[in-house]
């Protein structure tokens, strides 16, 4: 889990484009 969340913030940091919904589409 806390894998993930900084994997959100990373892709959010580095891409620029709302990782949430996609990272949480891929978690789930």
């Amino acid at each position: 889990m806390g894998f993930w969340l900084c994997y959100r913030s990373l892709l959010r940091g580095t891409l620029g484009w709302p990782a949430d919904g996609t990272t949480t589409l891929h978690l789930t």
